[in-house]
């Protein structure tokens, strides 16, 4: 499953979180006020002149519907919890062993008790804001286990829905219930991973401890549920030690994280964290003691009363609120920064109070039915407002920089170099611009580009603190696998270059994936900490990714300066090369003859050519030199002006060759060879004499359908002074076509298979009753529709007899050298 999905599937938890929180504040005017609590299903208080007291209930005595022997439902509420203001409702009362029947009168919530539990409601939402603000600022193992702890606290606090269907009812209560008991294994998860997700590794066998024992408390409260749902009862006697068990899960979690968070405190060394760890640990400390303490005094001595102990958990706001800061508020140690937070705060309060403030009016002018709804309403505008405050996180940074302008304030996302530093065709300058750009938007203590040259790392530019780290080659493949920035310590780049990056003050490498070559940003420490939200993250991919751009941009143009006297020079080499081909083929009435040469580069290794010896008589040359571009053209350039010359005096193909391939090896390059095949044509008698230097086989393709192979052929010119030469002959008839190609037709390739001899005879089957020239086009569209890649230098010379000769005397076909070795197939 990819990351991005992931965070999406835990983005969706505060979709029913959301829900939970509305349905409590749009039930808000249904609570009824009995002055009782309840503990375990015992009364462990009574409030004087309540509904309560009037009905003459004392602590220790226990509810339960009319009728019924016992509650069929433990973890349900009691019928006292669930009465509608206004309605009496008839129970059953058990004091010492006595049970009888008492009337309870419910009435709608006195205004300071309405009052308290919106508090109660605004504090939950509250908790929810902060998880979904901190979850869309950064998403890693620490936030996700931030925005769990942020919701647990959110459904604890919440007042619980009131006029709910008892199925309803029965899966609320057991979601309050699985809060209750994860609220103690997240707060020891939460501060085994803080600060940093990498850090705490020792206590990661408590925290599975802690969440084991969470899975079996609420394994067996569900088994209580079962137990009593199915008329047995006997499971509820598990009720009281199960809420122990509960409870001390919950007191040993935060007093665990407390001790974790100490150690991680008090072993800090850096300054800044130490500062960061400061906030925190006191906003900690400030925020849970209270509720803690109250916790345990009410387990000791339930019915005591403790001075504003309802307002105390206000205070538990401090703990997300102080992580907020540590984990997502790191950039407000700039002033201006800070300023515009201040304001975007601000706004939000105003907004808040004025919600409130306007419900709290309505419920006190108006009549109390449709004044409590309203104010249940506002609540509920507050709740969505605080669901949807973390997504909606662009819309409140965009009202802060409207209320607050910053004139240097740049955009990371958006950067781009300046159009000096692009035309200067200098990388350098544009890794500058970029790491001052980096440096400024981020509060960085420095910023260092290095780049490969060779096998050896190079600082290309450097801001603020200078960090000269020296890397080996493998840190640019290293540093390659992920696109946004990592820290150094969560990397798995060898040990000496992260250590080397360390000691240098190297917090962050940043790839620049797709540059000309190898090249990474070294980030130094930020002035308000070591942290980096998603947002920052992913513009600093964009930049990395625009940089990459613009410096392959510097490249080509680079490149083009430098190869533009060189470019010029191979058009005009490709311009002579062209021009030193034959500008038409021999025109014969009994004989068509068509060719084509084409080069992968400007210029290549591949020609024909045609010379006339005499009125009905012509050679052909067709070669191929080794290799490619400008090495094989100066071959063929030397070949090509002494065949022309030979082609006059030599008295045939053999002889011709011979004096090609003494030049050739008087150069003592071997790697200067050439494959030529040359053939004299007399076209009174239908007669190709050839000699082969090692090219292609020439084809002859019979016009009653038979195929031959002319496989007769020497060794390359300029391999051996040694090498002879041998001539042979075909006779050509009325229909009958030759084919004489370099290499690049015949081993032209589709994964991993030739076009080879095969494709050719395909080709001239289909077409061989067309002219010549047709049968070249036939030719080169099949092999560039066959071919997955780019073609070899090609040439294709096609001959086709139009007549019979008018006589072909028995010498003349006698004298024709017949020791060529042909292979026949008929097609």
């Amino acid at each position: 499953m990819s990351d991005r999905l992931t965070d999406r599937l835990w983005t969706w938890l505060l979709v029913p979180a959301t829900a939970a929180l509305l349905v409590s504040s749009l039930t808000l005017s249904r609570h009824a006020y009995t002055g009782l609590s309840v503990q375990d299903g015992r009364i462990v208080a009574v409030e004087p002149r309540s509904p309560g007291a009037r009905a003459g209930l004392m602590p220790g005595d226990r509810l339960s519907p009319a009728g019924a022997r016992r509650r069929p439902d433990p973890l349900a509420p009691g019928p006292e919890q669930t009465a509608a203001p206004g309605a009496p409702v008839l129970l059953t009362l058990e004091r010492g062993g006595w049970r009888g029947p008492v009337w309870l009168a419910p009435e709608p919530l006195p205004p300071g008790e309405r009052r308290l539990l919106a508090i109660q409601l605004v504090i939950a939402t509250g908790f929810l804001l902060i998880a979904g603000w901190v979850w869309s600022e950064r998403r890693d193992r620490l936030t996700r286990v931030f925005l769990l702890l942020g919701l647990s606290f959110a459904g604890m606090l919440a007042p619980p829905p009131a006029g709910l269907s008892h199925g309803w009812q029965l899966t609320y209560e057991l979601l309050f219930t699985a809060a209750q008991l994860l609220v103690g294994p997240l707060f020891l998860h939460f501060f085994a991973l803080f600060p940093e997700p990498a850090a705490q590794p020792r206590t990661r066998v408590w925290v599975r401890l802690a969440y084991g024992a969470a899975l079996v408390l609420m394994l067996a409260y569900l088994g209580v549920v079962i137990d009593a749902g199915a008329g047995s009862g006997g499971g509820i006697a598990l009720l009281t030690p199960l809420g122990i068990a509960a409870n001390a899960l919950f007191g040993l979690g935060i007093v665990g994280g407390l001790i974790t968070f100490a150690v991680s405190f008090v072993r800090t060394a850096d300054a800044d964290a130490r500062r960061r760890l400061r906030v925190a640990f006191f906003g900690t400390l400030l925020g849970m003691l209270p509720v803690t303490a109250l916790i345990a005094w009410h387990r000791l001595a339930p019915a005591a009363a403790v001075p504003f102990e309802r307002w105390s958990i206000a205070a538990l706001l401090m703990v997300p609120g102080s992580f907020g800061w540590a984990i997502a508020v790191h950039r407000v140690f700039d002033f201006r920064v800070a300023l515009r937070a201040a304001a975007a705060l601000i706004a939000g309060t105003i907004v808040v109070a004025a919600v409130f403030a306007g419900g709290e009016w309505l419920a006190a002018t108006w009549w109390p039915a449709l004044g409590a709804g309203v104010s249940g309403a506002s609540l509920a505008l507050l709740v969505l407002a605080a669901s949807f405050a973390g997504p909606l996180r662009a819309l409140v940074h965009t009202f802060g920089e409207r209320v607050v302008p910053i004139a240097d304030e740049i955009a990371l996302a958006s950067w781009s170099p300046s159009e000096a530093a692009t035309r200067s065709g200098d990388g350098a300058r544009l890794l500058q611009e970029a790491c001052e750009a980096i440096t400024r938007a981020l509060r960085l203590d420095g910023c260092a580009a290095v780049r490969r040259e060779g096998a050896a790392a190079r600082i290309a530019a450097t801001t603020g603190a200078r960090l000269m780290p020296s890397v080996g080659a493998g840190f640019f493949e290293a540093a390659a696998r992920w696109a946004a920035p990592r820290e150094v310590h969560a990397t798995d780049y060898a040990a000496e270059d992260r250590d080397t990056l360390e000691l240098a003050g190297v917090h962050w490498t940043l790839a620049i994936p797709g540059a000309p070559s190898p090249a990474a940003f070294l980030l130094g420490h930020r002035l308000a900490g070591g942290w980096l939200d998603r947002h920052e993250a992913r513009d600093l991919e964009q930049l990395a990714q625009h940089l990459a751009v613009a410096l392959e941009n510097v490249e080509l143009r680079r490149e083009a300066r430098s190869h533009g006297a060189l470019e010029k020079e191979l058009r005009d080499a490709q311009h002579v090369q062209l021009k030193r081909l034959p500008r038409r083929t021999p025109v014969y009435p009994t004989l068509d003859c068509a060719a084509v040469t084409y080069a992968t580069e400007s210029v290549g290794g591949d020609y024909y050519d045609f010379i006339e010896v005499g009125p009905r008589d012509f050679t052909l040359a067709v070669g191929d030199a080794a290799g490619h571009g400008v090495a094989a053209a100066l071959v063929l350039a030397g070949v090509q002006s002494r065949f022309r010359d030979e082609a006059q005096r030599a008295r045939h193909p053999a002889e011709l060759l011979e004096a090609l391939n003494r030049d050739l090896v008087a150069l003592e390059q071997p790697e200067k060879f050439m494959g030529l095949l040359c053939a004299r044509i007399d076209v009174s008698n239908a007669v190709m004499r050839f000699a082969n230097a090692g090219i292609t086989p020439p084809l002859v393709r019979r016009a009653d359908g038979r195929h031959e192979t002319l496989t007769e052929s020497g060794l390359l010119l300029g391999v051996s002074p040694l090498a002879r030469y041998t001539v042979s002959g075909v006779e050509l008839d009325a229909g009958d076509v030759v084919v004489v190609s370099t290499d690049g037709l015949s081993e032209a390739s589709r994964g991993g298979d030739m076009f080879g001899e095969e494709g050719i005879r395909a080709v001239l089957d289909a077409h061989a009753h067309r002219r010549a020239s047709d049968v070249v086009e036939e030719l080169v569209a099949a092999v560039r529709a066959w071919a997955d890649g780019p073609l070899d230098d090609l040439t294709v010379v096609v001959l086709k007899q139009l007549t019979r000769p008018a006589s072909r005397s028995r010498a003349a076909r006698s004298a024709l050298k017949t020791g060529a070795k042909a292979s026949d197939t008929t097609e």
